[in-house]
């Protein structure tokens, strides 16, 4: 199970989900519980899926095949439905477009929603608790309406509802980390971030900076990620990077079915090793 919310904004869709795995029968197949469930085709098109892993990933490598070998949307959108109803209601889909009369497409076991302006997937009980974590974000973060647009002020609402949602305790279908896309530009890309957990209550000295302290050694329980997009908008590939931990994730959903590991890596190096052995050009992260 998963959580993917979307939202149709002026500069194009904004999305985001968890990268969390759950197995209902308590079989572990070859996934690890991260998987990348909104998977940014090229420039024009992102899909999203929920449910079942396997039918998900195989239908949304078959449409991004045919997709970038030339076919319409409606081919696409007809493959995703014949692949949700073959799974009986089993797997989920909703097509992005950058720029498109209608940038949101859910498609389901139960039919096909167009012209939708925000749409979601997943568990429902998940959502719910989303919507509710929403309505306190202007509350929190409303000082910010006047310094930044509407399509940020949208994907800030949509990320903090959705680390509502991973933080909550309760909610055990939704988890590990945030991914966020956007479209700018007419183009899909993958929105860089970065998350300090300290561990332990710290102590800040004069003149230290604030991340600075926050960056307690993995022995005190401490860990920071710096979620790392790639360099050329419309790749289908997303890094994260543990400085402290020296360790890296590299997502590249059309060719690998959960995150590759790279072990004993600085940060500075990640972006290097990555390309060497995947063939994808990431950013620098943010801490490094």
């Amino acid at each position: 199970m998963t959580l993917v919310v979307a939202q149709a904004t002026e500069s194009g869709p904004r999305i985001v989900s968890d990268t969390r795995v759950t197995y209902h029968d308590g079989r572990r197949p070859s996934f690890r519980e991260d998987v990348l469930k909104t998977i940014v085709i090229d420039s024009g098109m992102a899909v999203s899926f929920s449910g079942n892993l396997t039918a998900g990933l195989d239908s949304v490598r078959k449409v991004a095949g045919r997709w970038t070998s030339g076919a319409g949307v409606e081919a696409v959108v007809d493959d995703l439905h014949q692949a949700a109803c073959s799974s009986a209601g089993a797997v989920d889909f909703i097509v992005a477009r950058a720029s498109a009369v209608e940038p949101l497409i859910r498609i389901r076991n139960e039919g096909i929603e167009r012209g939708l302006t925000t749409t979601w997937l997943g568990d429902h009980h998940a959502f719910e608790r989303f919507q509710a974590g929403r309505s306190l974000v202007d509350a929190q973060w409303g000082f910010v309406k006047a310094t930044c647009s509407k399509a940020e002020y949208v994907m800030l609402t949509l990320v903090e509802s959705m680390r509502a949602v991973i933080s909550d305790p309760e909610i055990t279908t939704v988890d590990a980390f945030c991914v966020a896309v956007a479209s700018d530009s007419r183009a899909f890309n993958y929105q860089r971030g970065t998350f300090i957990y300290p561990g332990r209550d710290f102590v800040i000295q004069s003149g230290q900076p604030l991340l600075s302290a926050m960056g307690q050694p993995v022995e005190h329980g401490g860990y920071e990620v710096s979620i790392v997009p790639p360099l050329q908008p419309g790749t289908p590939a997303l890094g994260l990077c543990f400085a402290n931990a020296r360790l890296g994730m590299v997502y590249v959903p059309l060719m690998h079915d959960e995150a590759q590991v790279i072990y004993d890596v600085a940060a500075r190096d990640f972006g290097a090793v990555a390309h060497a052995r995947y063939g994808v050009e990431l950013e620098m992260p943010m801490r490094s």
